[in-house]
């Protein structure tokens, strides 16, 4: 356990899950990579992005790994390199 400037304890496993990885939602993806939300629905739909490794609910909303949807475009633009 460590123990943080308020005097709380927090667990490693927070510290690894939570801090470690920024949530994004839809919107905030498409800004970013600079494709339509229709396109990360249909990558979706064709399971290109898996529920649980690549993004998550929250209620009816999307939440996407910030560093897990970047992994998965940059693997996405070098196979793309390789087969030109």
């Amino acid at each position: 356990m460590l123990i943080n400037k308020d005097r709380t304890k927090k667990t490693q496993h927070y510290n690894n899950r939570f801090m470690r990885d920024k949530f994004i939602t839809e919107k905030e993806a498409a800004d970013i990579y600079g494709i339509c939300t229709r396109t990360l629905s249909d990558l979706r739909k064709k399971e290109k992005l898996q529920v649980n490794k690549h993004y998550f609910y929250v209620g009816n909303q999307i939440r996407y790994y910030l560093s897990k949807l970047q992994d998965y475009f940059e693997l996405e633009s070098e196979r793309k390199l390789q087969q030109q």
